[in-house]
Parts: structure tokens; sequence; C-alpha cells
């Protein structure tokens, strides 16, 4: 018995020994005779890098651009109070969506986006984490939603009817990025911008794009949209923005455009045109014939009736109704069809369509003959009709490229001090400081981008109402000056829903200010 006691004594005293040995060892190997600031001898935990994506497929991220970080709604979301106090805002129910990141808008607001090459660029840079054609469904582990946000549709506190608005919306979120909320999202939403890994046109064509993919119903844009009065009857336009295209300065080939028809537009709009295909959900209940073609879009000018068609096929449309089941494709802006195609199209429309003089023409006042009453898309209202009168493109006076009556803005009182911020933001670029011009513009017959300050002094008139028009119809429809390939072109700033009416109306004030 006395054996087996000191044979475990033994046992536990070497043992006792064996670990005070291992202890010592390893303290004098970390630390050596001292024992200050040893940090040596601690366990090292070797981590292992994440592997960077390239730039090209840096994942984006939520309230990426369907940002739900601040659109809250206090009645559903049981965290907005802790959300608020977060990013130090107070939430409402209609919040509009804001990145997590701060900044305000960058120049790509301030330019014209291309759709078609913010396709391109979306597909390449985007499409990874929003999926195609922005659709969405892209898993985001760790983040509140679980999903990358869609943008087709996109979250509706974004749009906008007005587009500059809806554009403004957007680029907070591609400019400086944002994080989603949650306790550790895989994805964050990159800030392009920021990180100049998009040009600020490219961000530009990227909104365009996006906007495209989410048309504003007819319903909320006639809020911010100028009436296009024609005999006191509005001219049927899309739901969706945007700008004539080059089809309505090409020859179009109506034997073409019928085969063209028949290939991508018999199918919803029937034979020749004739309509009566249904389109459940529509207000109407059925897709609108062409042949006859609703009669607010005749004109018995062949551009102005080209123009209005136009409008439809390059930007296409979204039916009012609930659910329609059937939408007009943007054959221009997707790039389906090419202009001359499209050109081809509407003198094939416009064929199914002939003009009765007596339809579109009014007696001139003037001579008691006969002139087309509507040489632009949008007809005046009466006291504009007299100045048209007064002032006639033959008489000199400077008219834009593009086709089209006068805004709303004529009508409205502008403020010059608002009209010079606006004009500061938009129009210096182009037009200098106070309208003083002198900027190049290579291609151009001029050679320089017209000076506002003095202002041609063909568009001054003592007449206020009819300086404002002449103003006016520049700003709304946009114009190409004149040459083989100016560089330049004046934006269709009322058109594209880039400035409001009464923003158009301000700058008109400002630049009457600069010419007593």
């Amino acid at each position: 018995m006395d054996d087996f006691r000191k044979i475990l004594y033994a046992v536990v005293i070497g043992f006792i020994v064996v670990i005070v040995g291992w202890v010592s060892f390893v303290t004098f190997s970390g630390c050596g005779l001292s024992l200050n600031n040893c940090n040596a001898a601690t366990i090292k935990v070797e981590r292992t890098s994440i592997p960077t994506l390239i730039p090209a497929t840096l994942p984006a991220q939520v309230r990426f651009l369907g940002a739900t970080a601040t659109v809250i709604s206090t009645a559903t979301t049981p965290t907005t109070e802790a959300t608020a106090s977060a990013s130090g805002e107070t939430e409402t129910e209609n919040t509009v969506a804001r990145p997590s990141n701060p900044g305000g808008p960058g120049p790509a607001i301030g330019l014209t986006g291309d759709p078609v090459s913010g396709a391109q660029i979306f597909a390449t840079n985007c499409q990874i984490c929003h999926n195609t054609q922005g659709t969405g469904g892209i898993p985001n582990p760790g983040s509140t939603d679980g999903s990358i946000p869609s943008l087709n549709p996109i979250d509706p506190t974004i749009a906008n009817a007005d587009y500059k608005t809806f554009a403004t919306n957007i680029d907070l979120f591609v400019e400086h990025g944002s994080r989603p909320e949650g306790v550790n999202p895989t994805f964050s939403m990159p800030a392009w911008g920021d990180l100049k890994k998009l040009t600020p046109q490219q961000i530009a064509d990227v909104i365009s794009y996006i906007i495209s993919l989410n048309p504003v119903s007819t319903t909320a844009a006639s809020a911010t949209e100028a009436p296009t009065p024609i005999g006191g009857v509005d001219i049927a336009r899309p739901s969706n923005p945007g700008g004539p295209g080059d089809a309505i300065n090409l020859t179009g080939n109506p034997t073409s455009g019928a085969q063209i028809f028949s290939q991508n537009c018999v199918s919803c709009h029937n034979t020749e045109g004739t309509g009566g295909v249904p389109n459940p959900g529509s207000d109407d209940g059925t897709i609108p014939p062409l042949n006859p073609i609703d009669q607010t879009m005749v004109s018995s000018d062949y551009k102005t009736f080209a123009f209005n068609i136009d409008l439809f096929v390059q930007h296409g449309s979204t039916p009012s109704g609930p659910s329609p089941t059937f939408s007009m494709p943007a054959w221009g802006d997707s790039g389906k069809l090419t202009q001359q195609q499209i050109a081809d199209v509407i003198a094939y429309i416009i064929s199914l369509n002939p003009v009765s003089p007596s339809a579109t023409e009014a007696p001139s006042s003037a001579s008691g003959t006969t002139t087309p009453a509507a040489s632009a898309p949008t007809t005046a209202p009466a006291a504009t009709a007299t100045l048209t009168a007064a002032a006639p493109a033959s008489s000199g006076v400077p008219r834009p490229s593009n086709p089209g009556g006068p805004g709303d803005a004529v009508n409205l009182t502008g403020d010059a001090n608002s009209g010079a911020q606006i004009f500061a933001q938009n129009c210096v670029p182009c037009h200098n400081t106070a309208g003083k011009g002198g900027n190049p513009n290579p291609g151009s017959d001029a050679g320089t981008i017209p000076a506002l300050n003095p202002i041609n002094p063909a568009l001054k008139s003592s007449d206020h109402l009819t300086f404002v028009t002449n103003l006016d119809l520049f700003i709304q429809h946009g114009s190409t000056p004149a040459g083989p390939g100016p560089t330049f072109s004046m934006p269709a700033w009322g058109d594209k829903n880039a400035l409001t009416q009464q923003q158009i109306a301000d700058v008109i004030a400002y630049i009457i200010s600069l010419n007593p």
C-alpha cells in the first residue's frame, strides 16, 4: 500500500513539474527575462484576407436605390425611432428614401442621360447585384430586407413625375453609396461617383436607364407636366419622359414601315393598326388603334404629326389603369428599332391617317386664306396665337430646330432671383456667367454657344408675352444648332421634365432681366 502511495505522489509531483516547466518555457520564449509589455506569448489567431472584387463586379447595396433605410413607415415598422436617431433624421411615413452615406447631388443631374448607353453600363456594373433590368431578388444575408432591393419597380418614394427630382433621388445613392440596414449586410452600394468609378455622364446615363424602367403614371405626371392643348384638348402624350428622337429629322419610307409594323406592332395594334386587341387592367380595356389614331395627335404639319407619334415609339408608355397587361415598349430607348426604322414606321402610320384640311387648318385673320393651325406639337392659347401671327417664323425670329409650342411657363409669373440660381446650376456651363456666352461649340456654323446677354435682338420684344414665348420655345423643346456636327445642343428642359414649368418661368424672367 505504501508503495502505491509513493508511486501516486510521484506521478502528481511529476505532472506539476511538467506543467510549471512548460509555462516557464512559454513565458521565457515570449518575454525573455522581462515581464513588461509581454504580448508575444499570446496565442495568435491567423486571419485570412477576403478577396477584393474588381470594380466592375463590386456589389452594390441596399437602399441601394431601393433604399428603405430611411423609408420607414411609423405605422408598420417598430424600429422607426431607433433608425431615425441613428441617422439623425426624423422619419415620417412618406419620407423619400435616402442613402446612409452623406452628400448632395452630383454633376450628373445637370447632364442629359442616354438610356441606351445607361443600359450597357448597368449590365456591366449593376446587374450583378440588381439583376437583369433591375428586377432584383439577389440575396443579401445580414441585411434587414434579406435581399438587394429591386430597381424595377423602384422604391415608390424615389419615383417622381418631375424628371429632375426623380434623377436627384437616384443620384444620391449612385454618387455616395449606401450601407443597408441590418446586423451585418453582405453587400453595400458602392459610391460610384465619389470613387470616380463612373463619370458624371455615365451616371447620368444609368439614371436615365433606371427611370426608363419605371414609367411614372399619367395621373402622377399630370401635376408637373405641361398640358399641350389643341383647341382646348390635350394632345396625347406617353407616360414615360423624353423628347423626340432623330427619327423626326429623317425621311421615312411607308413601304418599309409597313413591313416593320407587321413584324413588331401588329400583335398589339392589329392588322393595319385597326386595334381592338384586349388589354385587361387598363382603363380603356383595349390597346388603342392607330387607324384611326387619336385625333389629338393628328396634324396637317407632317413634322408635328411625326413628333407626336415619335414620343411614344421612342420612349414607350404605360396605359392608365390599375394593372394594364400590355404597355408600349420603348423601341428607341431600348435600341430595338433604329431611328430610320422608327421614321419608316411613323411614315406608315401617318399614311394610314390621311389628314382632313378642315380638321387641322384654321382661317388666317391676316389674309383670309387658310394656314396650318398646328405647326408644332402644341398649339398656343389664344393670346399666344395672336403673338404667333404677329411674329411668324418668316419674320426672322429665331426658332428652335425641335418642334413644339409654348408650355405653361408662359402663363406663370417668373422670379428673376430664383431664375438666377437655377441658371447658375444648369445653364452657366454652356452660356457662361450671367449668360455672356463665348464658349466654343465645334461643328456648329456659329462656332460658339450663343450669348444670352446680350441676347439675339430678333428674340427681344417690347411685348412681354412675346419675349417670354420666344425664349420658352427653346427651353421647353431644346434645339440643335446649324452645322455639320455641333458638339453641344440645347437640352429640352421642359419636354424632359428636367425643369418644372415654374423653374422655366423663373429662368425666363432672369434672362429678360439681363436684356432690358
